[in-house]
C-alpha cells in the first residue's frame, strides 16, 4: 500500500501514524482517530460508511498493521500497551501482538509515546517527496467522490418520503445528466439503485419507531409500490420480517 510505504519513510512512529491516518482512505473505508495524551497515544479504528460496523477481520488487520509498521520502522519489537475491539480475539493472536487483547466497546490500540518517538531506520525524505504528490492527488479524488455520494444520499433522504426520487430528478438536482450520474456512480463501484436501498435502510428505523404509522404506510413512505416488496427488502436488511422486528423492538423504542 502506498500509504504504508509513505508511513515507513517517516522520521518516527508519531509521524508515521499521522501519515497513515491522513491517507487511510486510499486503502479502504477505514478512519484512524488519534488521541494523544502525555504518556500514551490511543488510536481508534472507525468505519467511514453510513453507520456500517467494520468487520472483525478488518479491525484486527488494522491493529496488526500498526504494530508491524512500528516494528519494521524502528527495527525494535514494539508492543502496544492495550488492544481492544468489539469482537472476541483468538488465543493465537497474543503471541503476535505481545499482549492479550480485550473485548471492549471500542476498536482501539494504545502505544507509549516514548515508543512512537523512536527514530525510524527506514526514514527516507526522498521517498516521501516522491510519494506525497501522488497520494495527495488520490486523496482529493476520493474526497470528491465521497462528497458526491454524501450529496446523493442527502437528496434521497429528503426526496424518498415525497415519492419524487427518480434518477432523473436526483441528476437534475445535481446539475448532471442521468448518464453522467450513472457513470460517476459506476466509477465508485455503486449504482443508483444501491444508493436508494442504502437511503431506505437509513430511513426505515426512525419510521419504525413512529407507532402512529402502520407497516403499509411505512412501505409507501419508503417509495415501495407494494408492502410485499418492502417486506422482502426489510428481511434482507435485518434478517426478520418488519412485523417481528417491530414487535421485538417496541419496548426498546418506548425506552
Amino acid at each position: 500500500m502506498p500509504s504504508f510505504f509513505a508511513a515507513l519513510a517517516a522520521k518516527n512512529g508519531e509521524q508515521a501514524i499521522a501519515r497513515m491516518a491522513t491517507y487511510k482512505s486510499l486503502a479502504g473505508p477505514v478512519h484512524l482517530e488519534i488521541v494523544t495524551k502525555p504518556d500514551i497515544v490511543n488510536i481508534h479504528i472507525l468505519g467511514n460508511s453510513l453507520g456500517v460496523e467494520l468487520p472483525r477481520f478488518t479491525i484486527m488487520t488494522e491493529q496488526l498493521l500498526l504494530i508491524s509498521l512500528l516494528r519494521v520502522g524502528t527495527g525494535k519489537l514494539i508492543k502496544p500497551i492495550s488492544v481492544g475491539s468489539k469482537y472476541p480475539y483468538g488465543d493465537q493472536i497474543d503471541a503476535v501482538m505481545g499482549i492479550r487483547p480485550q473485548q471492549l466497546a471500542d476498536n482501539c490500540i494504545q502505544f507509549q509515546v516514548t515508543d512512537l518517538q523512536r527514530a525510524f531506520i527506514s526514514a527516507n525524505n526522498s521517498m516521501w517527496a516522491f510519494l506525497q504528490p501522488g497520494l495527495d492527488q488520490q486523496k482529493l479524488a476520493i474526497e470528491h467522490n465521497q462528497s458526491l455520494l454524501a450529496t446523493v444520499q442527502a437528496l434521497l433522504l429528503k426526496k424518498i418520503p415525497s415519492g419524487s426520487f427518480s434518477i432523473d430528478e436526483i441528476a437534475t438536482s445535481l446539475n448532471l445528466s442521468k448518464r453522467t450520474l450513472q457513470r460517476h456512480l459506476s466509477t465508485l463501484s455503486t449504482t443508483f439503485n444501491d444508493e436508494v436501498q442504502i437511503a431506505r435502510r437509513t430511513l426505515v428505523v426512525p419510521l419504525m419507531k413512529d407507532q402512529s404509522l402502520n407497516l403499509i404506510e411505512i412501505s409507501y413512505l419508503l417509495g415501495y409500490s407494494d408492502p410485499e416488496s418492502f417486506s422482502r427488502a426489510f428481511k434482507k436488511w435485518f434478517h426478520q420480517s418488519p412485523s417481528v422486528y417491530r414487535q421485538q423492538s417496541l419496548g426498546m423504542f418506548k425506552n
